[in-house]
């Protein structure tokens, strides 16, 4: 299965550039040996259409089979990407290998946290889409907001343990948690920041 995360999307139902650049590199892998492509992200509410759905059209009009493609339009961030993947789609398909694909400078964090949702058991493999379309002044910023995301989530969430399916559950849902309280409280800073997940 190749697992591609969402970017962005305007108001419009448009993907900017380096969410283009994901589902190319999906379409490459797909090319190779035929498989599932899950499509993850929801967008903004009230959007005529989430990330995944857009995606989805992308693909089609590159024909890719539409039976060949799944959505997840309830994630919000990278963490939910991972956990809504995993319980909707992954585990009662029971599959154990899959392909993460996002942008380049995203790749780091996406892997952290996916192994850190899935745990053991599962064999993950990263394939990288290329940053080159994007403005290098963008790019500068979000990939310090990156490193910042990254060691927040290597100190502070590592504590809830691997693969802990319950506790990931309270942190999503239960926004009054001290994790959830602490995540959101981090990530508050970066909220006016550029979209590129």
């Amino acid at each position: 299965m190749i697992i591609v995360l969402g970017g962005g999307i305007d108001r419009n139902g448009s993907l900017p550039i380096w969410v283009h650049s994901r589902l190319e590199k999906a379409i490459q892998l797909f090319s190779k040996k035929e498989s599932w492509i899950l499509l993850s992200g929801k967008g903004k509410d009230g959007y005529q259409v989430t990330e995944a759905g857009a995606m989805a059209q992308y693909l089609i009009g590159r024909n890719i089979p539409a039976d060949k493609i799944l959505l997840e339009c309830l994630s919000e961030d990278t963490i939910q990407n991972a956990y809504f993947s995993r319980v909707l789609h992954i585990d009662p398909m029971g599959v154990n290998r899959f392909t993460i694909v996002t942008s380049t400078f995203h790749m780091e964090r996406s892997r952290c946290i996916f192994e850190w949702v899935f745990g053991p058991g599962y064999q993950i493999n990263c394939v990288p889409a290329s940053d080159a379309e994007i403005n290098e002044a963008d790019l500068l910023e979000r990939k310090k907001i990156e490193l910042e995301l990254l060691n927040f989530h290597s100190t502070v969430l590592q504590e809830i343990p691997s693969g802990d399916l319950l506790q990931l559950h309270q942190f999503i849902f239960n926004k009054s948690s001290d994790f959830a309280s602490s995540y959101r409280k981090f990530t508050r800073k970066f909220e006016n920041a550029r979209s590129l997940y």
